[in-house]
């Protein structure tokens, strides 16, 4: 079981915090904090990140006030998931 774990900057906390409290849970867990070093490159880290994974969570609170538009970030990420993961064409033999 692979987890990845996608959080707004202001999540940035409790995203590290469940990413500990699920070490022990699934074979490798997804964080930008944790698994993208400063020379890589983002976009190619991220969907490395998501192909291995069979888990998303994604961190968000409509209560608090934050710098990006809920639904804008939900979807962005749910449409990522999709374009990489889901939708994946498949290879041809």
């Amino acid at each position: 079981m692979n987890i990845f774990i996608s959080y707004p900057r202001e999540k940035k906390d409790k995203a590290i915090i469940i990413a500990s409290e699920l070490s022990g849970v699934g074979d490798t867990i997804f964080i930008d904090e944790n698994s993208i070093d400063y020379s890589d490159e983002w976009k190619v880290k991220v969907k490395e990140g998501l192909k291995k994974s069979n888990i998303f969570i994604i961190l968000y609170n409509l209560d608090e006030k934050s710098s990006q538009d809920p639904a804008r970030f939900i979807y962005t990420e749910i449409k990522l998931i999709e374009k990489e993961i889901i939708r994946k064409p498949k290879k041809k033999l």
